[in-house]
């Protein structure tokens, strides 16, 4: 008996030992990543150019002056501009953030799988949170200065509240409010959550959704008396309504399925055989919802899976212990020579697309460093040959307006009311976000330059552009110097649209 307890007391303490040491291993896996990557999208710059702006007295506004909403992620914002506040370096400082998000996603899938998993085996649900530095994306996002890995932690964290409690908690409300200030499909989450809150707890479920609607609809007032829209210029700038356009978010989830999500996305259901559907239908509802989300918007343009990152560390999470609930409850799990085979076998898979997924993204770091530091070469000119009262357009915007501090025309809507809803421009045939344009607008504003690449025979290039080449006018009254191509000397430009 005595040898018994000792051998149960060493067992429980292995165990106690284990859990941490694995949730260690697994977020250092997303640090070693993330510094490996050590990139910085252009996009990011955007954000970082209004929490600029923000601290220094000029508002929420990308040119000061001039309410554009040329972001979605509000939160994103605050944080970007407290580190300014306080007097970080934006780059560090996004990427502390994005990493401590990403190992937040990390541990709230565990936290997710342990509710999932029978009373007994919850502690071997830190295993879900090694499954998600093995999906890169996460990584690569944390490093890149956007808000992806926030919305997973959010998105996650979420469920696992919601799980836990069965709805009754206030807190599901407001990590979902907070999901819903850093991405517009967060109000989605918001809305589900407190419908299933409800179902769950009846009138006990309430608090959910007042928690979401205290905290996202004073929000929701501001910036529609700010800024005058009710949804962001950038899905005015990005997002239309034809079948081109879902036909290429179609691409975009195969492409995702085809990498490596398919093994996730179909064990990822074997909860419902396991834990059943009624604690889960939150979950599944929005994932379903979120997935017809994306394809119908026509999917992303940038590399690695950007919207369907943030719901990797849920299919992580259920994937996880579903698996794990299948083999211990069935008499399989008691021949070990069998799922012993199978755990290598997956991961030698899971190993050997993590090695391949990690070369492209070295490759593609490569890539997007070589864009960044070509805006700040091109910036530093124009820095020497404009003053701040001068415009400049350009089709990359983030990094140039960062560096420069000039009116910056986005010749892409994105931070442009009128380019954002030019209605003659054919949507969803060509890159996403990438589409829009109105070349006589922009001669019609007299910027001092425009920052144009020339057209190449077999080169990709966008309708921005090409119609930019076309304008008779723009090569008129443009000559292209060092810095990139300025007006000529008294040049007056076209009257305006």
């Amino acid at each position: 008996m005595g040898s018994y307890s000792v051998d149960r007391t060493m067992l429980i303490s292995r165990r106690r030992i284990l859990s941490p040491l694995v949730l260690a291993l697994a977020a250092t896996a997303i640090v070693v990543q993330a510094r490996v990557y050590d990139w910085k999208l252009d996009d990011a710059y955007i954000t970082f150019a209004y929490a600029r702006n923000w601290v220094e007295g000029h508002g929420i506004d990308f040119n000061v002056g001039e309410r554009v909403e040329g972001y979605t992620c509000v939160l994103w914002v605050v944080l970007s501009a407290l580190g300014l506040w306080v007097g970080f370096s934006i780059e560090p400082w996004s990427t502390w953030l994005g990493v401590t998000f990403a190992v937040g996603s990390a541990l709230a899938a565990a936290g997710l799988a342990a509710e999932l998993l029978p009373a007994n085996w919850r502690r071997a649900a830190v295993g879900a949170a090694l499954l998600v530095p093995l999906g890169p994306p996460l990584s690569w996002r944390a490093a890149s200065g956007m808000e992806t890995t926030l919305f997973a932690f959010l998105v996650t964290s979420s469920f696992w509240m919601h799980v836990r409690t069965s709805g009754r908690s206030p807190w599901v409300g407001v990590l979902a409010a907070l999901a819903a200030l850093t991405r517009p499909e967060g109000w989605l989450l918001g809305v589900l959550l407190s419908a299933d809150a409800l179902r769950h707890q009846g009138r006990k479920g309430v608090g959910v959704g007042l928690a979401f609607a205290a905290i996202f609809a004073p929000y929701f007032a501001w910036r529609v008396w700010y800024y005058g829209y009710l949804l962001p210029n950038t899905f005015y700038a990005k997002v239309g309504s034809t079948a081109e356009q879902v036909a290429r978010g179609w691409v975009y989830l195969k492409l995702f399925l085809w990498d490596w999500g398919l093994v996730l996305l179909l064990a990822s259901w074997i909860p419902l055989l396991t834990t059943g559907w009624r604690p889960l239908i939150g979950i599944y509802t929005f994932l379903a919802l979120y997935a017809a989300y994306v394809v119908s918007v026509g999917g992303d343009v940038f590399h690695f899976f950007r919207f369907w990152t943030p719901i990797v560390p849920t299919l992580c999470a259920l994937t996880y212990a579903g698996v794990l609930t299948m083999l211990q409850r069935s008499p399989i799990w008691q021949d070990r020579p069998l799922p012993a085979a199978v755990t290598v076998m997956a991961a030698c898979w899971l190993a050997t697309s993590t090695a391949k997924a990690v070369s492209a993204h070295l490759q593609h770091r490569k890539a997007e460093n070589f864009l960044v530091g070509a805006s700040t070469n091109v910036c530093r000119c124009l820095l020497r040959k404009t003053t701040a009262d001068d415009r400049i357009a350009a089709l990359g915007i983030g990094v140039l307006k960062w560096c420069s501090n000039r009116h910056i025309v986005d010749m892409l809507g994105l931070t442009d009311l009128h380019i954002a809803r030019y209605s003659k421009v054919p949507m969803g045939g060509g890159l996403a976000g990438h589409e829009k344009y109105d070349s006589r607008y922009v001669l019609s504003l007299k910027p001092k330059y425009i920052l144009l690449p020339p057209l190449e025979p077999h080169g990709l290039s966008l309708p921005a552009q090409r119609d930019m080449w076309g304008q008779p006018e723009f090569l008129e009254m443009y000559q292209k110097d060092e810095c990139g191509y300025r007006r000529k000397e008294g040049a007056e430009g076209l009257p305006p649209p």
